[in-house]
Parts: structure tokens; sequence; C-alpha cells
């Protein structure tokens, strides 16, 4: 009964108040896929999981858990899809799956120069900064990560 009464206080919510959630790399491409493929999707669920990535650092537990996953995983090859891992490159899924992982067709990877797993990209730099506890600054980089993405040109669809 407990549950039934928590389940329906979360569902009577506004969705405005609703933390973003992370999505494991596999369920955020479906959704993308789901929504019909687009540059525009794929761009936009990024955001999403950005959203979701910063509710999960700022909260105590979330933090907590990014860090025992990372130390566990050592290298990020190692890391399993989220949530039994966790490899920062589920924020951009979409993006390279609608590139098929070309690096150089992706408006991200054509700003970098370089793939987002390189460890000194904006993306690739995330998995470093949970394993060196560096929360704040984490959050301040993922909020000018989401800032630099919203200001790229408009991708085609």
């Amino acid at each position: 009964m407990l549950r039934r009464l928590i389940k329906g206080l979360r569902q009577a919510q506004p969705e405005a108040s609703r933390e973003p959630k992370l999505l494991s790399g596999e369920a955020v491409v479906e959704q993308w896929r789901a929504e019909g493929g687009t540059a525009s999707g794929a761009l936009a669920l990024t955001l999403t999981q950005l959203d979701g990535l910063a509710a999960h650092v700022r909260r105590d537990s979330g933090w907590a858990r990014l860090q025992t996953l990372v130390a566990r995983a050592g290298d990020p090859w190692n890391a399993f899809d989220w949530p039994s891992g966790f490899d920062p490159l589920i924020v951009c899924a979409p993006l390279c799956q609608r590139v098929a992982f070309e690096c150089t067709r992706c408006p991200v990877g054509q700003a970098q120069g370089r793939s987002c797993s390189d460890p000194v990209t904006d993306i690739g730099t995330i998995l470093g900064m949970i394993g060196r506890a560096e929360r704040e600054a984490l959050l301040l980089h993922l909020a000018q990560l989401r800032a630099h993405l919203t200001a790229l040109p408009p991708v085609r669809d």
C-alpha cells in the first residue's frame, strides 16, 4: 500500500519538478531511435544526459556511487553500461550513434578535433574529475559543457 502511495505521488508531480535521470547508453540510444533518430534529437538527448549526470553528481549518494564505479572500473574501456558501471560516453551516446562513431562527422568531435573518449576532451575529462573527487569543478564543467553544446550551430536533420 505504501509503495502504491509513493508511486502515485511521484506520478502526480509536475514534469518540470522531476529530476532529470541519467539513462544507460542502450536506453538513451533506444529513446533517440524511437523519437525519430534525428540530429537535433541526438543533441537534445545529449543535453538531457548532461542534466541527468549533473543531478546525480549533486546528490551525495549519487556522487559516492559514481566514485565507486569509476574506481572499480579503473579504465573506461572496462566499464559496464550505466547503472552497473560508468563510462562518460553515455552522455553523448545519441550523437555517437548518429554519426556511426565517426567523430569527424559529429559537431562535438569537429569542435574538439578528436574523439570524446580522449581524456583531454570535454566528455573525456569527466572520468578523471570523478576519480580525483573534483565534485564542484565537475558541476561547473558540466554547466559549461551544456552551454557550449547549446551554442553549437544548429545541426541538420
